[in-house]
């Protein structure tokens, strides 16, 4: 079922009047109350015509006064969506005998609150600021956009916030937006991430949650080889409908799951977005200055800039899934198949999770420490294990004192137990500083299940070419510039653009074997921290990417989580924020 966005001729909702009601109307409305009547037929007039018709004129209840309307704000959207959730679940099991009439009061409904309840204000703006659980939220921003979509209509654009065009029309030089998109290793609970924005915002995923759970379904089955990387089934929809079903941590933060996992929430993120905003992907293009990824999220940064309308979007959806699929499987399958991928001992393990380390893995995070000092640890471990620097390297850079090391996971225990006695040593210097918890030296497994990044994984690439024989991305279609995740340079510029399958070799490259230097990355041209605002369109939340701003001293920057629903006492903006 398609969502709002993918209607080819949605209908642009105009304000609704506070319109007659016919008598069918008003009897469809008394059905649904328990009351002995509706809630705005406080005071009203009937007028027959000629006795063919009835209609009523509703009269909106008593304006609050300044001091019982935050009281009773909460309440009355509760109360119009009490009566919006039956007309919906019925209109969608077609169980009305005139469904135009029912559309048409499901649209009375929603004039009626928008005009009542919201006064104006956008439905995020109203029920984000309220101090209830994001559950109830959630509850509420889902029967809000359940109403849209069954009859039809798409949100207006916003007047103020970002996006909205009374704030264009009065600041034509507001702060520059530029978008970022994560990669994995932070955090795995990907699937939860995924059903938090199912319960909110169904209606405008649910089609691009159908297909990429098909398509990863399809992908899984390709051939042998590859069903033997999932002894456990690629379900999406199952593991939405039961937490059951969901497989365990270690699982999922397997390559081939994770990185088109990550990739759905980000579209997924992405796609909400622009439908809450009123706009089509090439539309929302238009008000971004810019994009990057770090590790995987390049590849939607980069594809997502090539979006233009929802007839074509589908598309770009299908090309992302796909391009992160084969990047996760045949990355697996290369490092299963090295013989430096030896499992490493229980007693091993054991330490690193009694020290707070997590469980090993091939990639280490390592923070605190500079540069120099770090590579001094790398080339001792190198050298004791009598190898070329292709055994350990520093991979990623996040920060001018946080980076990422690849390698066999027991090599990097190595590594990492040598990280503890600097840690020791460290601490002693530094209690006393305000901010020594976030320059304290300390080292940590990412949740991830290859060395991304690194000469490990360099002969995954021509399969992974095979396989996306058929994806061309040409640089003429991106319509926002990208910048590489290893050097901050427009990657449209590294490419010869005569031959379009040089910009997807690039990409591909970048997450398997290319190194990645944030600060670079996320710098962007032309701005400073405190002239551009960001959106992170995750997957993580506060624990995403953006928090790897604080440790590229860019902190400055305005940060806008989009696919977060609440702020907390978080250092960044929320979903929100884009309507303030």
């Amino acid at each position: 079922m398609a969502g709002i966005g993918n209607q080819l001729h949605p209908e642009v909702r105009m304000p609704i009047p506070m319109q007659k009601l016919t008598s069918t109307q008003l009897l469809a409305l008394m059905s649904l109350s328990n009351d002995k009547e509706p809630f705005f037929l406080h005071q009203r007039k009937v007028k027959d015509v000629d006795g063919a018709a009835s209609y009523i004129e509703p009269t909106p209840p008593r304006t609050p006064t300044s001091e019982d309307q935050d009281k009773d704000q909460q309440p009355s959207l509760e109360t119009i969506l009490g009566y919006i959730d039956p007309v919906v679940e019925k209109l969608q099991k077609s169980e009305y005998g005139d469904i135009e009439a029912a559309r048409e009061l499901l649209k009375f409904l929603i004039g009626y609150a928008e005009q009542n309840v919201l006064s104006g204000k956008d439905i995020h703006t109203f029920v984000l600021s309220s101090p209830i659980k994001d559950s109830r939220k959630s509850k509420l921003l889902r029967s809000y956009y359940d109403a849209l979509h069954t009859s039809n209509v798409i949100p207006r654009p916003p007047k103020n916030g970002l996006f909205g065009t009374l704030t264009k029309s009065l600041n034509a030089s507001s702060k520059p937006l530029y978008t970022i998109f994560g990669g994995q290793g932070l955090r795995t609970n990907y699937v939860q991430e995924l059903a938090e924005i199912t319960a909110a915002y169904n209606p405008l995923v649910e089609d691009l949650i159908n297909d990429s759970a098909a398509l990863l379904n399809k992908l899984s089955n390709t051939s042998r080889d590859v069903r033997e990387i999932f002894s456990e089934s690629f379900n999406i929809l199952a593991w939405l409908q039961d937490s059951a079903n969901i497989p365990g941590p270690g699982y999922l933060s397997s390559a081939p799951f994770s990185a088109p996992l990550v990739g759905l929430i980000q579209l997924a993120h992405y796609e909400v977005t622009c439908k809450i905003l009123g706009l089509t992907p090439g539309e929302f293009c238009k008000q971004i200055a810019g994009t990057t990824g770090h590790s995987q999220g390049i590849i939607t940064a980069a594809v997502v800039a090539t979006g233009k309308d929802w007839s074509s979007w589908r598309e770009i959806t299908r090309t992302t899934i796909t391009m992160l699929f084969w990047i996760g499987v045949r990355t697996q399958q290369v490092w299963n198949t090295s013989s430096s991928n030896s499992a490493i001992s229980h007693a091993m393990s054991q330490d690193c999770i009694d020290h707070s380390e997590g469980t090993p893995s091939p990639m280490l995070s390592v923070r605190g420490l500079a540069r120099e000092t770090l590579q001094g640890y790398v080339d001792a471990a190198n050298r004791y294990l009598k190898q070329s620097s292709r055994i350990l390297s520093i991979n990623m850079t996040n920060g001018p004192r946080q980076f990422v090391i690849s390698g066999p996971p027991k090599y990097l225990y190595g590594l990492a137990l040598q990280i503890r006695k600097a840690k020791r040593l460290e601490t002693h210097g530094n209690c006393e500083e305000e901010d020594s918890k976030e320059k304290a030296v300390g080292s940590r497994f990412l949740e991830v299940s290859v060395p991304f990044h690194s000469v490990w994984l360099e002969d995954a690439v021509p399969f992974i070419q095979d396989d996306l024989k058929g994806i061309l991305l040409r640089p003429s279609a991106m319509a926002v510039p990208v910048f590489g995740s290893e050097d901050g340079r427009e990657i449209c510029r590294l490419s010869n653009t005569d031959d379009e399958m040089d910009l997807l070799d690039t990409l591909i490259m970048s997450v398997v074997s290319k190194r990645v230097d944030w600060e670079l990355a996320s710098a962007f041209p032309h701005s400073s921290a405190s002239t551009k605002t960001v959106l992170d369109f995750g997957p993580g939340g506060v624990h995403g990417i953006s928090s790897l701003y604080s440790s590229a001293g860019r902190s400055g920057a305005d940060i806008i989580l989009v696919g977060t629903l609440g702020g907390g006492k978080s250092r960044f903006g929320h979903k929100g924020d884009l309507f303030r």
